[in-house]
């Protein structure tokens, strides 16, 4: 039997160059719709939110009069995908400009939900095994995406059914994608914190405590809002989208409403400074609740790890806790909430935080799973 080590390690460089490309060609070109949001919501009337509807109409039409692909990370994370090889081979190229134009008339989306269907269009364009390449494609695409290639390894094995060589390889196109981003300067989502605090033993476990519960049921109830709106959308005809979308257009024009629009990554630049408001959580999830299940293309990550910053900072707020240290230990508190990727989330937060907050990491993430019910939008529900 020939060893097929070689030909499988080239492939896994190759995916992991392509992935890293295109998460830098896409980081870019959000960028600067984040910067042209600036300049648009200065203005009274923000015209970019006028074609927020005609977008959403846009991307109904792409997937009707293509040929099928995935819009959403639920289905491609399925234990068996039957008939991969009918997805449009152009998907990669869709989602990219599906989720900019999203982006662009300022719908709540995030980006890592997109990179991870770009990496399985790859998958689909070069005709590898969907059930060997499918996993490390999509573990590659998530690590590199969120700048923490060690991740790798527990996100593999928390979504998928994988063998000791994809985990291998998944880790090995990880780095190879991340090492390309460093070399093309691409910035990560944030920098890891090293913080030291005087809390007491007894200070920590009340504020973990009580924020994980607490996040647990607010994702609880978003995700029946998911599942429910996703479901009734899907149900009603197009129209009844485009007349939601256009509401939603108008609620974003407001004036104290506009920061809410697109990723938000802009405002998390300068997180020494935050100053959060209980309603910035709330609308926050809310518009981005609505603009996933319209259909605009993008997935909540950052919407979510936006809200989640925001959720730590009120909740520091109120127990006179280490502002900054409580914004990022629930930067990524709703994501595990909404996806149940309990161990994902806890190594996210340790490399952010530290290592020396594991044990408060742990029950922040795990109370806040255990609290957020069985559902996960990361995974197929009927």
């Amino acid at each position: 039997m020939i060893d097929q080590t070689p030909k499988e390690i080239t492939v896994t460089l190759i995916l992991g160059l392509l992935i890293g490309l295109l998460i830098f060609l896409f980081f870019k070109t959000l960028r600067w719709i984040e910067l042209q949001h600036l300049i648009w919501n200065e203005m009274q009337i923000p015209y970019h939110l006028i074609a927020l509807p005609a977008v959403l109409f846009l991307l109904f039409e792409i997937k009707k009069r293509t040929l099928y692909f995935p819009s959403k990370v639920s289905e491609v994370t399925k234990s068996h995908i039957e008939l991969v090889q009918h997805w449009s081979p152009a998907m990669s190229f869709f989602h990219f400009i599906g989720t900019s134009l999203s982006h662009l008339v300022g719908a709540s989306v995030g980006r890592e939900g997109t990179v991870i269907l770009m990496s399985a269009g790859l998958v689909r364009l070069f005709k590898l095994s969907w059930n060997f390449w499918g996993p490390i494609a999509l573990t590659i695409g998530f690590s590199a995406v969120v700048g923490q290639p060690l991740v790798s390894v527990i996100f593999i094995m928390e979504v998928f059914s994988t063998s000791i060589k994809q985990k291998i390889y998944a880790f090995i196109g990880a780095m190879t994608a991340s090492l390309l981003m460093q070399t093309l300067k691409t910035p990560h989502l944030f920098e890891s914190f090293q913080i030291q605090s005087n809390f007491s033993f007894f200070q920590k476990f009340f504020f973990v405590l009580f924020t994980g519960v607490l996040a647990g049921y607010m994702m609880r109830v978003y995700k029946k809002g998911y599942f429910y709106l996703s479901d009734y959308f899907q149900r009603h005809s197009v129209l009844v989208k485009i007349s939601t979308a256009s509401a939603l257009a108008i609620f974003l024009g407001l004036p104290g409403i506009r920061k809410f629009q697109g990723l938000g990554i802009l405002q998390l630049e300068n997180i020494q400074n935050l100053a959060a408001q209980p309603s910035d959580v709330v609308i926050k999830l809310f518009v981005t609740l609505l603009s996933v299940t319209l259909g605009f293309w993008g997935g909540e990550f950052i919407p979510l790890v936006y809200a989640g910053l925001h959720f730590g900072n009120v909740i520091s707020q109120f127990f006179q806790f280490d502002l900054i240290l409580g914004s990022m230990l629930c930067a990524y508190l709703f994501f595990a909430g909404a996806t149940r990727l309990k161990w994902t989330t806890l190594v996210l937060t340790i490399l952010l935080v530290g290592w020396g907050w594991w044990f408060w990491a742990y029950v922040l993430v795990f109370s806040c799973v255990h609290f957020s019910g069985p559902e996960s939008i990361y995974k197929s529900h009927n």
